[in-house]
């Protein structure tokens, strides 16, 4: 059955809902940070050359907008400890 978006929702499953969110959200966090670390280590053994996001890709199984996303997050917090401003 479906929902009626017209009643109104009890406090209780809200806060159902928002506590299951933050699990799940929480998770993708730590395999993220858990991937990036992943894309640092093969980075030093691959080098910065042509083709090494798709290696990377390819080896962690994820895209290469994945990849890409994850590096711009390691250069940003590289960026951060230095107390410098985004680069981009």
């Amino acid at each position: 059955m479906g929902n009626d978006w017209n009643n109104p929702t009890d406090f209780i499953t809200v806060c159902k809902r928002v506590g299951g969110r933050k699990k799940y959200n929480a998770h993708r966090r730590r395999q993220a940070r858990a991937r990036q670390g992943d894309v640092a280590r093969l980075l030093k053994i691959y080098g910065q050359r042509r083709g090494v996001v798709t290696l990377i890709a390819k080896e962690l199984k994820t895209s290469k907008a994945t990849i890409c996303r994850d590096l711009k997050a390691l250069r940003l917090g590289r960026w951060q400890e230095r107390g410098r401003k985004d680069p981009a």
